[in-house]
């Protein structure tokens, strides 16, 4: 087939046939692995060529001073709004420098690591600019993260500072370490009711920042030095923490802000968590242009509706998320067409998963003149270091294309002997160049073991990403996958492993191999199989779920949990997954169908929501046989479309099954039992 594979494709590889048999026949005495497949003009074209954007960039400076430097031309400015509660750069400036002169004067010093436990309001934005104007490293830790998990990593960076807020002291008493000295509640004047574990730590609160100085701190450090420490999944049961320096940002932050024109006239709704590494960007980059941040905390977020009412009348001009978070809005597209022409949209870039094939017509048909950016890369490599522009959407396609590297990185796709793969022939996938973290903390074997040297470039030093890919002929890559346990749910990194050494530490349980399926509409979720400790018992599943969610976020926690007799095995002794199938998405509850037009349209919404084809009882509960926290916001935006009422997600939570929610729908808006009854009649009539 022509379209599927071209003359030129064809061409390649019978030179690298003729190839192998020149070597075949005149170096004898040679490993066949030795040969040299490609020509040496195409192996110049994939070392170097494709890698060719080398770009200067000011890698001297901090990340804040870009910032500062925007105050002083853009003092007026709005940099932050949060629900109407804005601060002008100015402002920002000034808050955030009170912050570090106490931070300076209560021992804070350069390099030195800062837990950053707080809610997502201006604080926290505050805080992080804080931060690195005392010299130190922010290490963000999400408030809703198991206590156990963040308490580990407290200790094991012997942290001595925290930054938090009034509404969290409950959780830093949770945390607190034998290293720590001092927590800062930077958003009230007083603590009232202290817990008692502060009595032996400095408690620093807002009524200190109103008398520190306006004016920049004095920087002695220098951009080679640590910036943030953002935790990942980690196959060995603990998180790994990935710590990055100041330049390698200013290189991805510039090259942003210059390839796609960001600018003071820009707004971007910032969405994402603190602690996944596309915040560094929506912070410091937008920051760094004069352009305003628009901050949404997780209430906002929770509905669907009212994102997207923001996104068109706040002239918000950039999205920045994974897919799954602007997949919950597009069944609300179909109801803005009277107020499309007023989006100011012009630039959503996604990143951290697989982009649906249809996505970007889809943005494009909702937001005119929209520019779709797929984004690519590592937390390793410094938020994103690799981009495609996505344009004429090929039918053939199975998945975006990759794209190539950024300014000044390097990508190498390699055989299992560290050979370069000629064009269209998979491989390991390695990143190199000024765009790599510095390792992984307090771990210098995993480090060693996915930094290492470059044998086509001697003495540089690149990242093996642990992904499948290989290169197109016009220098673009084709993402394949993972070739380890990690996988990506609802844009984050996820070890298996991890989950799995957990849950084996349960006291029920002997063995555990958690695998990621996928649903009817390719939505990936976990499922764990269990081997219980004494054969032929039941195990309390809800019990080890709620085990493992002392130890590891919500979106770790598997979907479903399954006890088999015993972990197969293939001849050879490894995990047969082919023998653990799919879980069964239904209940023992016995089916219970629709009283009324409401919970048969609900029905319909769950079996759509879920991407399901049995039928569902109204008895069923939600999230037992497949509902998660994403798809609870896709609940609620179809229930919204459908019925043109606003729940929350909240009301979800507390009302889990159809006849729960009917019964809730129908109390706040009870014209739609006789709506749906009157729609019943005339159905009856024209029969």
């Amino acid at each position: 087939d022509p379209v599927l594979i071209s003359e030129e494709f064809v061409d390649r590889f019978c030179d690298y046939y003729l190839s192998v048999l020149d070597h075949l026949i005149h170096k004898t005495d040679s490993p066949i692995n030795t040969s040299e497949v490609m020509p040496e003009e195409e192996r110049q074209q994939i070392l170097v060529d494709f890698n060719n954007n080398t770009s200067p960039y000011e890698g001297e400076l901090l990340m804040h001073q870009l910032f500062e430097r925007a105050v002083a031309t853009y003092p007026q400015h709005i940099a932050i709004d949060y629900k109407g509660d804005k601060l002008t750069y100015q402002e920002l400036n000034q808050r955030a420098n009170q912050l570090a002169h106490s931070l300076k004067e209560n021992g804070v010093g350069n390099g030195d690591m800062i837990g950053l436990i707080i809610s997502r309001k201006l604080e926290m934005i505050i805080s992080m600019l804080a931060i690195h104007k005392a010299g130190g490293a922010y290490v963000p830790l999400e408030p809703n993260l198991p206590s156990t998990r963040i308490s580990h990593i407290l200790e094991n960076l012997s942290v001595e500072t925290v930054v938090s807020d009034s509404s969290l002291t409950a959780k830093v008493a949770e945390v607190i370490t034998d290293q720590l000295a001092t927590v800062y509640f930077t958003d009230v004047s007083e603590l009232s009711d202290k817990p008692a574990q502060f009595d032996q730590l400095k408690v620093v609160t807002g009524a200190e920042m109103t008398s520190q100085a306006l004016n920049n701190p004095e920087c002695t450090a220098t951009s080679d030095q640590l910036a943030y420490i953002i935790f990942t999944s980690g196959s060995t049961g603990t998180p790994k923490g990935v710590m990055v320096k100041h330049k390698p940002v200013i290189n991805i932050v510039e090259w942003v802000n210059k390839t796609f024109a960001v600018s003071p006239t820009d707004k971007l709704l910032f969405i994402t968590s603190m602690g996944f590494d596309l915040s560094v960007y929506d912070v410091f980059g937008t920051l760094a242009t004069g352009a305003a941040i628009r901050l949404m905390d997780y209430e906002e977020m929770s509905n669907p509706k009212h994102m997207l009412d923001v996104i068109i009348d706040e002239q918000i001009t950039i999205w920045d998320s994974a897919p799954a978070a602007i997949q919950v809005l597009v069944p609300l597209f179909e109801h803005i067409e009277a107020k499309r022409a007023q989006s100011a949209l012009r630039l959503i870039m996604l990143s951290g998963d697989w982009i649906p094939v249809a996505m970007p017509d889809q943005l494009r048909a909702t937001f005119d003149g929209v520019e779709v950016l797929s984004l690519g890369g590592a937390t390793e490599a410094t938020i994103w270091s690799n981009y495609y522009r996505i344009g004429t959407v090929d039918e053939q396609w199975k998945s975006i294309p990759y794209g190539k590297p950024i300014q000044n990185s390097n990508y190498y796709i390699l055989d299992q002997d560290l050979a370069v793969c000629p064009v269209g022939v998979p491989g390991d996938l390695y990143i190199g160049g000024e765009c790599l973290s510095s390792g992984y903390v307090n771990d210098e074997q995993l480090t060693a073991s996915k930094f290492i040297d470059n044998p086509h470039n001697p003495g540089e030093i690149i990242y093996k990403t642990g992904d499948m890919s290989r290169w197109f002929p016009d220098g673009n890559m084709e993402f394949l996958g993972r070739k380890d346990g990690q996988v990506k749910i609802r844009g984050f990194r996820i070890e298996t492993g991890e989950i799995e050494t957990i849950l084996s530490k349960h006291e029920q349980v002997r063995g555990a191999i958690v695998i990621p399926h996928a649903n009817a509409r390719g939505e990936k979720y976990l499922c764990a199989y269990l081997v219980p400790l004494e054969e032929g018992t039941d195990l309390d599943t809800e019990k080890v779920a709620a085990f493992l969610a002392e130890y590891v976020p919500e979106y770790m926690v598997p979907d479903f949990f399954v006890t088999i007799p015993e972990i197969p095995l293939t001849p050879n002794g490894k995990v047969n997954r082919k023998m653990l199938k799919e879980p069964e998405m239904t209940t023992a509850a016995e089916y219970v169908e629709p009283d009324n037009h409401v919970e048969a349209t609900l029905v319909t919404l769950w079996l759509d929501v879920l991407a399901k084809n049995d039928p569902v009882s109204t008895t069923s509960d939600f999230f037992e046989i497949g509902g998660h926290s994403l798809n609870v916001t896709v609940l609620i935006s179809m229930i919204q479309k459908k019925f043109d009422v606003e729940v929350s997600i909240r009301d979800i939570f507390m009302h889990t099954t159809i006849k729960a929610q009917a019964e809730l729908l129908t109390a706040m808006a009870p014209h739609l039992l006789s709506a749906g009854s009157e729609a019943e009649e005339r159905e009856n009539l024209v029969i």
